[in-house]
């Protein structure tokens, strides 16, 4: 940290991230060598159905052998409760012992909800919220194929109800994978789209979690990191502008993982909020949603988050005082998600309306990432407001 910065006055806290990771290219196509799955007896892969017709299908379910009993590949993008509750009636039925998940956030978060389901019962959405689970779930190992939401190490999921149009949020240190396999050979094959909107979701946990009330000094410094990653040293753009650059893949990946992990251990705030609310209700992908929010949520987080911004701007090439980096700071997200990456720079952009305002704004003040944004925001009306400027 620089000698003109303050240092960050941290709060009390507890550190405790259990998730054991590997990573390499090719490590995904080893599973009989993995500790974990040596101790399986049977197996179930969760997986979605455009994965399976890759090249790299084929060797890492030969790896996985004859304890894998069946593969479920019904996942879609917004992962739904019926499908949860259904397919933890089959795993329990089963005797399944462990479950191995390969895909992006939605994939990895239904394996996470199917193994509470199968462990505590009833339907998933008797679980939702901060820590209720509180016991042991199954063995989970997830193979992350999108660099983004770093689900593979985090204590949340999410989940949606398409019935009531809600997405149901679990939080919970019980929901931290036993295993994570970080493969970038998974990542060279993603459409461009999908790399931008994901890698614009971890640039996002990492500022948020910087941010965040709750922040920690070990936290902070895997965020730094992994903002460091995707945008001064072009990971993301180096990504995008060859499919095939392996190191850029696994550069995005790591940082990626680092940002979950550091959400995981400092929490959100309000363009998660703001995210969760335009995702359920008009189906705008997460990582645009981000996006399009984060910048408008850091100018209302500038004073009160002056120091976190700062270290944010050193790591991002800034140079000057406090507030001259935190300025930076902002400038330099919104530059790299808008001008670099190509993020529309407003919601009407992705068809949101006026109308749409009051139901957002609802929504978000709902959201429990709301509890740790360094603003409190209290009421409707300055939800609102910060939706209309968004407009």
């Amino acid at each position: 940290m620089p000698e003109n910065l303050a240092p960050t006055p941290y709060r009390p806290f507890e550190h405790a991230l259990p998730t054991q990771v590997w990573s390499g290219p090719g490590s995904s196509f080893q599973l009989q060598k993995n500790p974990i799955l040596q101790k399986a007896q049977r197996v179930v892969l969760i997986t979605d159905a455009g994965l399976q017709k890759t090249e790299n299908y084929s060797p890492l379910l030969e790896s996985l052998g004859e304890k894998c009993a069946w593969v479920e590949s019904e996942v879609s993008a917004d992962s739904d409760v019926h499908l949860v509750n259904a397919m933890a009636s089959r795993i329990r039925k089963d005797n399944i012992d462990t479950l191995v998940a390969l895909g992006g956030g939605s994939v990895m978060d239904t394996a996470k909800a199917v193994a509470v389901v199968v462990q505590k019962g009833g339907s998933i959405e008797d679980h939702v919220g901060f820590k209720r689970i509180g016991e042991p779930l199954m063995p989970l190992i997830c193979i992350p194929t999108t660099a983004g939401t770093g689900s593979e190490c985090t204590q949340f999921a999410v989940i949606k109800n398409h019935q009531d149009n809600k997405k149901l949020i679990f939080v919970d240190d019980a929901l931290c994978p036993a295993g994570a396999i970080l493969d970038p050979k998974w990542i060279t094959s993603v459409p461009k789209h999908t790399q931008k909107l994901t890698g614009v979701d971890a640039l996002t946990h990492a500022v948020e979690a910087i941010a965040a009330k709750t922040c920690n000094p070990i936290g902070e410094a895997l965020a730094l990191r992994a903002a460091n990653m995707i945008v001064s040293q072009r990971a993301l753009l180096n990504l995008l502008e060859d499919d095939n650059d392996i190191h850029a893949a696994e550069q995005m990946l790591l940082a990626a993982n680092l940002a979950g992990q550091a959400i995981s251990t400092c929490m959100l705030g309000a363009c998660h909020a703001m995210a969760h609310a335009l995702g359920a209700l008009h189906g705008i992908p997460h990582g645009q949603a981000n996006g399009i929010c984060l910048a408008t949520v850091m100018k209302l987080n500038q004073e009160k988050a002056q120091t976190a911004y700062a270290q944010l701007g050193t790591v991002l090439g800034g140079t000057g005082d406090a507030p001259t980096l935190a300025q930076y700071a902002i400038e330099r997200v919104s530059w790299f998600i808008h001008e670099e990456v190509g993020i529309p720079t407003t919601l009407s952009e992705v068809g949101i309306e006026p109308s749409h305002v009051n139901a957002l704004a609802d929504e978000a003040l709902s959201d429990m990432d709301l509890l740790t944004n360094p603003v409190r925001i209290k009421t409707h009306e300055e939800m609102a407001a910060l939706f209309k400027q968004l407009l």
